[in-house]
């Protein structure tokens, strides 16, 4: 009855990987084939470089986009413009008590308005342009001609400080100009609290002349309100919705879903940061978020060093090694691609969870509660099916690859852990062994998470802690108590709690704890206690190996498993040392975690993950073996 029970948990297990395997390979297909990457410069920076080099913008960007054998920059980001920005400067900003202070407007006087907003421009161009778009977003806006003057006048009834933030439209010169030379054009829209749907139409309809826009983004931490409308308008413009990596952005997701999740990712460093790095770094690191984290858009910023003696040079240099990196890793420079649809049917979604619910239920009959598992797994199926039904996909499917990733890093481990010693290549093929299990949940979390929601960051696994925490708190308990009858439990308390032990082991379990302690507080990609030295190290690897391996893997958890696998649990005091050990575990199958990230990445991570470790594991023991010898052969009377 036990082997026919576990013979049915292993079908179920077993139909799942096939599915869920398929649906990883549907992912890994629609990642492959998406490989268009834009890189796009600031239009600010370009007019910045050209005043710099008495060149005009035109030159500056025929340099760029003639880089190595015409594989140059792809396009313009053009961020919407604003009172304080030093590039508007046909624009003139006035208090009322200002104006009436220039004897033109004397006239004027009982029409002025002293704490009004007062703009003021000779051309009739962007005198239109400004009063459409504060039109559309400020409460009360007239205008007037001062015929004497030749000016332009628009007047707010608000103070200079909030009208220096609102957005006042995209440069048409600009515009105007890299679209007559071939280039494309993203544009980025400040947010504005006041508005109607028909403002949204309007702020659009100066975006409507051009065909050649590739992208649209936003500003600000919060979009506008009538997501619907903004949804519509960039429908219209029949261009994706980017997304800035690192920067949420409330309402984002929402636009994204009624776009049909019509998005690309863009990275960009900051302009603090670019300070800080050499142009090589800015390379790697636009290469790795090409490669690790599917970003398409690349936004580049200028290094703009007073020191440097030619701005235009220097950049042309920088940028044309950026492209020569992108094609040497097999990406093409071009439009930025979104994921074609791509949806995994319910029915398959609920052979997938019942995978990882009949891993839950071997689990606990492993630990000994058989018919709990019974009742357990009964009922949570219900749920699943349930929460499929009842339209809590979503939810659902997060709840069951978290549970996935705690049950499989537990199973296996306990699995695999004897009492008996084993020989070095004994314990290599039991690591092996533990990550094919391990790497269940791996492949359940791919399966259950395939949706372009995730892939895109717009939705991401939940539970992070719980699923790095899980695990040694299972294996904790399982070999402190569980492993033993309940009658043993506080005897064995009693006397853990009264054995003296030898300063070597507190050190031992201290160096343990700080481990762990560590291991938590990096958990879900906080970068917490990272070393300018691992950054560099990080980067060696990622050169070396293409993919780096995870530090908790390769240098911690998969060595010290090794290690309890060669000695064998023999004591107690191995307790510290297998929780920490299964920190290794827990982190190859929280890779796939990174949905964003191509699974062919993850999965090449988790390989060099383990041969690293397996080499590392080679190295602990041999350590620790001559650490006998030397004890018992010069410490021991």
């Amino acid at each position: 009855m036990k082997q026919r029970y576990r013979y049915i948990l292993y079908a179920v297990i077993g139909l799942a990987i096939i599915l869920s395997l398929w649906t990883g390979w549907q992912r890994y297909y629609r990642e492959s084939i998406n490989n268009n990457v834009a890189v796009v410069v600031d239009w600010d920076q370009v007019v910045e470089l050209a005043d710099r080099q008495n060149n005009s913008e035109k030159e500056v960007l025929s340099q760029l986009r003639s880089l190595e054998q015409g594989k140059g920059i792809t396009g313009v980001l053009f961020k919407e413009q604003i009172l304080t920005d030093s590039f508007l400067k046909d624009i003139q900003a006035f208090t009322g008590i200002e104006l009436l202070q220039d004897p033109r407007f004397q006239s004027y006087r009982s029409e002025v308005e002293p704490n009004d907003t007062y703009l003021l421009t000779t051309k009739e161009e962007e005198f239109k342009r400004i009063e459409l778009n504060l039109k559309a977003k400020l409460p009360q806006v007239d205008s007037f001609y001062h015929e004497a003057s030749g000016t332009f006048v628009i007047d707010t009834n608000m103070l200079k400080t909030n009208v220096a933030m609102v957005g006042l439209g995209f440069p048409v010169e600009g515009l105007n100009l890299v679209s007559d030379m071939g280039l494309s054009a993203m544009v980025q829209l400040r947010s504005w609290s006041e508005s109607d749907p028909q403002d949204i139409v309007e702020v659009f309809s100066q975006l409507k002349p051009y065909n050649n826009i590739q992208g649209f983004l936003f500003n600000d931490k919060e979009l506008p309100p009538y997501r619907e409308t903004l949804a519509q308008e960039i429908g219209l413009l029949d261009v994706p919705l980017i997304t800035v990596e690192f920067f949420p952005q409330q309402g984002l997701s929402q636009v994204a879903s009624l776009l049909d999740k019509r998005v690309a990712r863009l990275h960009a460093i900051s302009a603090g940061e670019m300070n800080k790095l050499t142009p090589r770094q800015a390379v790697d690191r636009f290469a790795l978020s090409v490669t690790d984290r599917n970003a398409k858009v690349l936004f580049v910023r200028f290094f703009l060093q007073p020191s440097s003696p030619d701005w235009l040079e220097s950049n042309t240099s920088y940028i044309s090694s950026l492209v020569t990196r992108l094609n040497s890793e097999g990406f093409k420079l071009g439009r930025p691609q979104t994921f074609p649809p791509f949806a995994t049917s319910r029915l398959v979604l609920v052979l997938i969870g019942l995978g990882a619910i009949a891993g839950g239920m071997l689990l606990l009959d492993v630990l000994g509660f058989r018919k709990w598992g019974l009742a357990a797994g009964v009922f949570l199926a219900i749920i699943w099916v349930a929460m499929l039904l009842f339209g809590y996909v979503t939810l659902g499917r997060k709840l069951f690859a978290l549970g996935g990733t705690i049950v499989f890093p537990s199973l296996a481990v306990i699995v695999f852990t004897k009492e008996k010693s084993r020989t070095i290549l004994q314990s290599v093929r039991a690591l092996v062994g533990t990550t094919a299990i391990s790497s269940i949940g791996s492949v359940f979390l791919v399966g259950l998470l395939a949706e372009k929601s995730f892939l895109l960051k717009l939705d991401q696994f939940a539970g992070v802690k719980a699923a790095f925490l899980g695990p040694p708190v299972i294996l904790f308990i399982y070999f402190a108590f569980l492993k033993y009858e309940p009658k043993e439990w506080f005897p064995r308390v009693k006397r853990v709690l009264q054995t003296n032990i030898s300063v070597k082991y507190a050190l031992l379990i201290g160096v343990l704890g700080l481990i762990g302690f560590v291991y938590v507080m990096r958990s879900g990609n906080q970068g917490v206690f990272v070393s300018d030295f691992e950054l560099k190290v990080r980067v060696f690897l990622d050169n070396l190996l293409v993919v780096r391996p995870r530090t908790k893997e390769f240098l911690v958890g998969h060595p010290l498993l090794m290690l309890v696998y060669y000695f064998g649990y023999r004591n107690d005091y191995m307790l510290p040392v297998i929780v920490v050990a299964a920190m290794g575990q827990v982190s190859l199958v929280n890779t796939f975690a990174h949905t964003w990230t191509p699974v062919a990445i993850s999965l090449l991570r988790t390989i060099n993950g383990v041969w690293l470790g397996i080499v590392g594991g080679i190295m602990l023991i041999l350590m620790v073996r001559l650490w006998y010898w030397w004890e018992a052969k010069y410490l021991r009377d």
